[in-house]
């Protein structure tokens, strides 16, 4: 939980699509030092993306208009996101 002056707390999360560059891992790591928090992340189903890359290829999203890439990396893990959010709140 990070907490500012006014006493308020908030939970800080990042939904990890397993497309994220490097910069973006590098920034994570610098917030949870400079406040002194933990990030909780969340990551999609693995045999889900494991399956589409199979199926499809790594870069199928470029040709299919993101749609399944999108639901199997983000929709999906989100909504597990959201439900751990709520537990916490």
């Amino acid at each position: 939980m990070l907490q500012h002056s006014t006493m308020r707390c908030a939970f800080v999360c990042s939904l990890d699509t397993g497309r994220l560059n490097a910069e973006t891992y590098q920034l994570f790591d610098a917030v949870e030092k400079h406040y002194g928090i933990r990030i909780e992340y969340t990551f999609p189903d693995a045999q889900e993306c494991m399956d589409l890359v199979r199926t499809k290829g790594m870069f199928s999203f470029y040709e299919d208009g993101h749609q399944e890439c999108c639901r199997v990396r983000k929709v999906s893990c989100s909504s597990k996101l959201t439900l751990f959010c709520r537990s916490h709140m």
